[in-house]
C-alpha cells in the first residue's frame, strides 16, 4: 500500500513542501484545499466541496492507487494540503490523463514543475508511454509549463468553457488538448 509514503522534498523561500501519496487522513486538509481552489476560480473546482463531496473524491483516488489504476500525490506544508496531482490510466491505449492543480499562494515557486516530473515517474510505473491533458487557454501560466516540459498542443476548441471574472464580466477560454510521449517507458 503505497497510501501517505513520501515522494519529494523541496524547500521553496524557505518553506518545506512535501510530495507524497495521498491518504485517508488527509480527508479535511482535502476539502480545505478544495475550497481554496474553487474561491480562485481555478477552471476544476466549479462548486464548492462539502466532507461528503471531499470523501467521495479522495476514496476514488485511493481506490486508483491500491488497484495500480493511477496515482494521486498531495503537496503538503506545515499540516496543509496546498496542491494535489493525479495519472490515471486512460481509455487509449498506453495513455494516461494528468491533472495538476496547486492553490494561489503557493504558485511560482517551481512544485508544478516538480509534480510534473512526479507524475511522468508514475506513469511509467503504469506502464503508460504518453500522457494527456487538458489546459484552459486563460491558464496561460500552466500552458507555458506544459511546454517547458515537452507537452505539444494537439488541439484547441474556441470559447469551450465561461466564467465571470473579478468585475462580473464572463470571459471565454479555450480548451486546449496537449500530449507528451514519455522517454523510457
Amino acid at each position: 500500500m503505497k497510501e501517505g509514503q513520501p515522494i519529494k522534498e523541496i524547500e521553496s523561500d524557505g518553506v518545506v513542501f512535501r510530495f507524497r501519496y495521498a491518504r485517508w487522513s488527509d480527508a479535511p486538509a482535502y476539502v480545505d484545499m478544495c475550497n481554496i481552489l474553487h474561491r480562485e476560480q481555478v477552471m476544476a473546482y466549479h462548486a464548492a466541496t462539502d466532507f461528503s463531496l471531499g470523501i467521495e473524491r479522495l476514496s476514488r483516488f485511493l481506490l486508483g492507487l491500491e488497484t495500480g489504476k493511477l496515482a494521486h500525490v498531495a503537496i503538503e506544508t506545515e499540516g496543509r494540503i496546498v496542491g494535489e496531482g493525479a495519472i490515471q490510466t486512460g481509455t487509449a491505449p498506453m495513455t494516461g490523463t494528468l491533472g495538476i492543480k496547486i492553490i494561489g499562494a503557493c504558485r511560482r515557486r517551481g512544485l508544478g514543475e516538480q509534480m510534473m516530473s512526479i507524475l511522468e515517474e508514475e506513469a511509467r510505473k503504469l506502464g503508460l508511454q504518453r500522457i494527456f491533458l487538458v489546459v484552459w487557454g486563460l491558464n496561460e501560466a500552466a500552458y507555458r509549463l506544459y511546454l517547458k516540459v515537452g507537452y505539444r498542443e494537439v488541439g484547441r476548441i474556441t470559447k469551450w468553457f465561461e466564467k465571470e471574472d473579478e468585475a462580473g464580466n464572463v470571459v471565454l477560454s479555450d480548451r486546449v488538448d496537449m500530449i507528451k510521449e514519455i522517454v523510457g517507458a
